[in-house]
C-alpha cells in the first residue's frame, strides 16, 4: 500500500509527560508530509486537553476510538511494559504501526507481533531511531566503501544514570516489564552494531544486579531491583569478525556511549554523551599506521536545521517511515529487523542464565 498523505494518531501523547511529548510530537510536527489526526490517552478530558496543545484535531480516551477513526498508522508510545498490548490492538485493527522500542517485554511478544502483522497484512516500525543518527549513516557509507577493509573486531561501552540510585521509574526496575539497561540502551546500541556490521552468529554474556532494592523517583520509596545494572558479552559476526560490549546502569554522574570499529585498514570511532539513540554522536577515524584518530565531518541530513535534542534522530527516523508508505521503500526499523535485535537480547540473557554459555543465533 502506498500512502501519500500520512495521518498519524498518537497513543500516549500526553502533556503530563513522557517520550511522545518530548520526542514524537515535536518530530512529527516537523515533517509536512505528516498529518496528526488524533490522539488517544487513557481519559478523554487528558486527551483532549493535550490535543488543544498540539494542535491537534482530536482527542480520544481510548485506543479503540483512535483506531475507529480515519487514520493511517497509529504510534504506539505508552510505558514500555504495555508496548506489545497496545501494538497489537492497532495490528488488529489493520492500521500500520509504529511502536516503541522495546517493542515487546521479551522475545516471544516480539516474535508474536510480528508474525500477527503479517498475517494482517500491515507494515509495522520500530522506535530505533539510533539508526538515523547522521554519525550512524556516515558511518555505514564510510564501510560500504571499505573504509576499514576487512572488519576484525567491535567494541562497545555505555555507562548511564538511568538506573542509578535513584532509577527514574519503579517499572524500569523490575525485570518483567522488559525496561533495562539491556533492553534499551544495550538494546539500542546493539541494534546500531547490527545495521553497521551485520548479524551475530554467537553470543557469550553476563548479566548482574548488585543491589536488591532502590530507590524509585517516580513513586518516592524502595522498590525491588531484580533487573540488571550491568551487562556484558563477547561474541563473534557472522563475517568472523569478534565484538564486545559493556552496558552500565549505574554511573553516578553522566551519560556516555562509544563503538569503536577495527579493520585492516582503518578504525572508526562513534561516540556520545547520552544513550545511543539520543545522543548527538560524533565520528573519528584513522587509516595511516600510528595516526591518532581524527574527527570526521558528518554530513548535514535531509531534513536540515532540526534544534538538537529527544526529537532530532526522532525526526529523521519519521521521515524515513513517511517515504517508506509513500514511496514504497525500506529503510526505516521494521518489526521484522528489531525482532532480529531481541532474539540477541534473549541470546544473551539465555547465556547469563546459563553463566555464560555459548548460544549460537
Amino acid at each position: 500500500m502506498t500512502v501519500k498523505n500520512l495521518k498519524v494518531g498518537v497513543v500516549g501523547a500526553s502533556m503530563d509527560g513522557g517520550w511522545a511529548r518530548y520526542a514524537h510530537m515535536p518530530a512529527l510536527a516537523a515533517i509536512p508530509e505528516i498529518d496528526v489526526v488524533g490522539i488517544a490517552t487513557s481519559r478523554t478530558e487528558s486527551a483532549l486537553r493535550s490535543a488543544a496543545a498540539f494542535n491537534v484535531r482530536n482527542g480520544y480516551g481510548s485506543i479503540a476510538e483512535l483506531l475507529a477513526s480515519d487514520v493511517d498508522l497509529v504510534a504506539v508510545s505508552v510505558r514500555a511494559p504495555l508496548h506489545e498490548q497496545a501494538a497489537m490492538e492497532v495490528v488488529e485493527a489493520g492500521k500500520h504501526l509504529f511502536v516503541e522500542w522495546p517493542m515487546g517485554a521479551n522475545f516471544a511478544q516480539s516474535q508474536r507481533l510480528v508474525e500477527r502483522a503479517r498475517t494482517r497484512g500491515v507494515r509495522g516500525y520500530v522506535g530505533l531511531q539510533g539508526r538515523a543518527s547522521p554519525a550512524v549513516q556516515h558511518a555505514a557509507a564510510l564501510l560500504a566503501d571499505g573504509y576499514l577493509g576487512r572488519l576484525y573486531s567491535v567494541s562497545l561501552f555505555g555507562a548511564f544514570n538511568f538506573w542509578n540510585d535513584p532509577v527514574a521509574t519503579a517499572y524500569s526496575a523490575d525485570a518483567s516489564c522488559g525496561a533495562n539497561i539491556l533492553t534499551i540502551p544495550a538494546g539500542h546500541g546493539l541494534d546500531q552494531m547490527r545495521m553497521l556490521v551485520g548479524e551475530v552468529a554467537s553470543v557469550n554474556a553476563r548479566v548482574s544486579c548488585l543491589r536488591e532494592s532502590v530507590m524509585a523517583a517516580d513513586v518516592g520509596k524502595m522498590v525491588p531491583m531484580t533487573a540488571p545494572d550491568q551487562v556484558a558479552a563477547i561474541g563473534t559476526l557472522q563475517s568472523g569478525a569478534v565484538f564486545s560490549a559493556h552496558f552500565a546502569g549505574t554511573a553516578p554522574t553522566g551519560n556516555t556511549f562509544r563503538m569503536m570499529l577495527v579493520g585492516d585498514r582503518g578504525e572508526l570511532l562513534i561516540e556520545g554523551n547520552g544513550m545511543p539513540e539520543i545522543a548527538a554522536l560524533s565520528l573519528a577515524g584513522t587509516r595511516e599506521k600510528g595516526t591518532a584518530l581524527q574527527p570526521i565531518t558528518v554530513p548535514e541530513p535531509a531534513l536540515s536545521g532540526l534544534a538538537p535534542g529527544p526529537s532530532y534522530n526522532t525526526t529523521l527516523l519519521w521521515h524515513e517511515i513517511a517515504r517508506d508508505l509513500r514511496e514504497g521503500t525500506s529503510n526505516a526499523p521494521t518489526l521484522e529487523s528489531a525482532c532480529e535485535t531481541r532474539r540477541l537480547l534473549d541470546a544473551m540473557e539465555r547465556s547469563a542464565a546459563q553463566q555464560g554459555a555459548t548460544i549460537t543465533l
